[in-house]
């Protein structure tokens, strides 16, 4: 009985001791599958900021030809992140061509900058299992790109064919000058920034709130919204308003395919534009930007700009507002 007894304590003694060692071996496996998933996320992070510092950096030499390079500023971004406890070092960037139509890499002018950044880290349990280093590798891709949506502060479009210049130029200098005026050539419209009727009763409610627009609209590319041609009086008296009285001079506009307006049309990206001009019945010269009414000639004349957006994500045309987007 008494040797039974001792019998079974051993076991006991035995099974708690393996249960122990796997526990323990467990827990080891544990810390290491716990240290490569964080390592995992910082290298992830990392890649993340330097392909954005790369392309932010693309977009401002292409637009303003600022004397930036987009893969030093990549590898200046990833060096204030940390990686295992240690700077991160980022050596693959590279420049390439993405078609936001098609979600490929394409040949053609660099618009987005990939950045695979690596570290190696060294395995605690499975060092001693014969694998000493794991490798960690993290990809990600970021682009620029017109705006792929955008809430409109002036309820005008733009056609854009008025953009082939620039589109193929991308120069700032070529973004077009035009004028809304009472007899137009088919570049600039009012619109309901909707499927309404462009009616000047539902456009004007659209101007920012600061002039007294009581409505927002959300557009996205491939959107439908309603295009009215021609001038309307009280139209041209709000924004003339907006400009003079309330200093509202830079708007978002939608722009559209070209042909002959008075109908639906699809947006296919957003421009930024800059009232140089009103000419509106009632003006009386105290603002240079709206000068009295000469011989009744009524009109607006808009400069469109370059100019970057955060907002509204990627995949718009290239009309000069443009953003950078993470597509990998």
């Amino acid at each position: 009985m008494g040797a039974s007894v001792k019998n079974e304590r051993g076991q006991v003694f035995v099974a708690a001791a393996v249960c122990l060692a796997a526990f323990l071996a467990l827990t080891v496996v544990a810390v290491d599958i716990g240290r490569l998933a964080h390592t995992a996320t910082e290298v992830q992070t990392v890649a993340d900021a330097a392909a954005n510092a790369g392309a932010t950096a693309l977009l401002k030499k292409t637009l303003t030809g600022a004397a930036v390079d987009p893969i030093a500023e990549a590898q200046f971004v990833a060096g204030q992140n940390t990686v295992d406890g240690q700077p991160a070092v980022v050596a693959d960037i590279a420049l390439l061509h993405y078609d936001f139509a098609s979600g490929t890499f394409t040949s053609g002018s660099p618009n987005a900058v990939r950045a695979t950044p690596s570290v190696t880290v060294t395995n605690l349990i499975a060092g001693v299992l014969g694998d000493p280093q794991t490798t960690v590798t993290k990809t990600a891709t970021a682009a620029m790109s017109g705006v792929g949506a955008a809430s409109p502060s002036l309820p005008m479009v733009i056609g854009a064919c008025s953009f082939d210049a620039f589109q193929s130029s991308f120069s700032c200098g070529d973004l077009p000058k035009l004028i809304q005026a009472p007899t137009p050539d088919n570049n600039s419209a009012w619109t309901s920034l909707s499927s309404a009727s462009a009616s000047a009763s539902v456009v004007d409610d659209f101007l920012p709130a600061v002039c007294g627009g009581t409505r927002t609209a959300s557009l996205t590319v491939g959107d439908t919204i309603n295009v009215l041609n021609g001038q309307t009086t009280s139209l041209l008296k709000a924004v003339a308003d907006c400009v003079c009285t309330d200093n509202v001079t830079t708007f978002t506009v939608p722009v559209v395919t070209c042909g002959s307006f008075n109908q639906g049309m699809t947006v296919l990206g957003f421009a930024t534009v800059q009232v140089l001009k009103v000419l509106s019945p009632g003006n009386n010269g105290g603002n240079p930007l709206c000068p009295s009414d000469a011989n009744g000639k009524t009109g607006i004349t808009l400069q469109t700009i370059c100019n970057t957006d955060d907002a509204g994500g990627g995949a718009g045309g290239n009309f000069g507002t443009e953003t950078v987007a993470m597509v990998q």
